[in-house]
């Protein structure tokens, strides 16, 4: 059973210094060629128990839970991401409880974020301004606040965020050596990252942290990743920094959108926890743990889609690159080979060419392929469960 950084686990161990197991991770696509490979960092280990004169007694214990549990709810009341119905992973095939009309950044809120960008003169002053912006974002219930996402481009940034995601592999925080391409790289996040409605943008991205020279390991031949993601994501300035041509222009775009989806998968699965938890009175503790079957409820249904089921998937190493994840649309089902390593690539792959200038292209291959077009209809359906048409509020934009 794998032990998730976030939700209720992520809380109790800041509180409570309790260990913190390797996440799960999801790293970029692949680039075309002309662009490193993307590859997977290795998962960190987890980290030592701490001494027993640290460890809080069951009493205490106790009292911090139901402390932790009053201060979650209070987020989930206010953050309105989890729309679906209790027990559900995924959202489809369930109502949506909160039906809002999507709300977005108007365009002189986003020309206020990119001039911040253009007029900063250091990597600190950049995620100053932007956070401040951002977290105050009016929506229809007070500013977005700490629904925001948080940027962070400084130690000192990361120190203050405090995210529970441990960012893996390695990377470096950019310098005002950098802060061009920087600046090029949250022009490309700001661009993606304001055609999501504020409903749900929670959901697709919490701490994002961009960092430069970012590889897989510290060894002299690491090569380069892109970026990955679980609740938070970790971006290559490198990459969404990169406007050497079109094609390497257009997959920073796509690159973003990708490495949301993974943080939606992930939010969808921590939703499904607190639901577990809260769902008997907070009795269900365990239920802060993602393991088999929770995962299972996630990938099922989409693996389902696919005639050959998970054999569909080559379930090859992020390590092993090779040159047919670069081949768009190799087989009936699948945007690219990359998709074909597993379904939460095929997922992050699909979703992100669904909201590139690829989507006519994905639409004219599904007129042919009726296991993409399942595809694309269960992305869909799982962004109505949370009261959002994703043809008008997202893949039209």
């Amino acid at each position: 059973m794998l032990v998730v950084e976030g939700g209720l686990d992520y809380a109790l161990s800041k509180m409570e210094n309790t260990p913190q197991m390797a996440p799960i991770v999801e790293p970029s696509p692949p680039a075309p060629p002309g662009i490193p490979p993307q590859m997977e960092p290795f998962p960190a280990a987890p980290l030592a128990p701490p001494p027993p004169e640290t460890r809080k007694s069951p009493a205490t214990l106790a009292l911090t839970m139901s402390i932790v549990l009053a201060a979650v709810v209070a987020t989930m009341v206010a953050s309105k991401y989890l729309t679906t119905k209790p027990g559900s992973v995924g959202g489809t095939g369930t109502t949506a409880v909160h039906q809002q009309k999507p709300t977005y950044y108007s365009p002189a809120e986003i020309v206020a974020l990119n001039t911040a960008i253009d007029t900063a003169n250091s990597p600190a002053q950049l995620e100053t301004s932007l956070n401040m912006l951002m977290s105050k974002e009016p929506t229809d219930d007070g500013p977005l606040g700490n629904r925001a996402p948080t940027v962070i481009l400084t130690a000192a940034g990361l120190k203050t965020a405090n995210p529970g995601y441990k960012y893996v592999g390695q990377y470096s925080f950019p310098t005002a050596v950098q802060l061009a391409q920087t600046k090029a790289a949250l022009h490309v996040f700001v661009a993606e990252y304001t055609r999501y409605p504020l409903q749900i943008s929670i959901g697709f991205f919490g701490s994002l942290l961009f960092g430069v020279n970012t590889r897989i390991d510290a060894g002299v031949d690491s090569q380069k990743i892109g970026g990955e993601a679980k609740r938070d994501i970790l971006y290559s300035i490198d990459t969404l920094g990169n406007s050497a041509s079109d094609a390497t222009v257009l997959y920073a775009h796509r690159d973003v959108n990708h490495e949301a989806w993974h943080a939606h998968d992930f939010q969808q699965l921590f939703d499904s926890i607190y639901q577990a938890a809260f769902a008997d009175d907070g009795k269900k503790l365990e239920a802060n743990t993602i393991g088999p079957a929770m995962l299972a409820q996630l990938s099922d249904p989409w693996i389902a889609l696919n005639p050959a089921g998970a054999k569909a998937y080559t379930k090859s190493t992020y390590s092993d690159s090779r040159g047919s994840d670069y081949d768009e649309h190799p087989k009936a089902g699948f945007v690219t080979g990359y998709a074909r390593r597993d379904d939460f690539e095929d997922r992050a792959e699909t979703f992100s060419y669904l909201m590139a200038e690829k989507k006519t292209l994905v639409l004219q291959w599904a007129a042919g392929d009726s296991v993409l077009q399942k595809k694309i209809d269960y992305l869909k359906q799982n962004l109505a469960s949370f009261g959002m048409d994703a043809q008008t509020a997202l893949f039209d934009r």
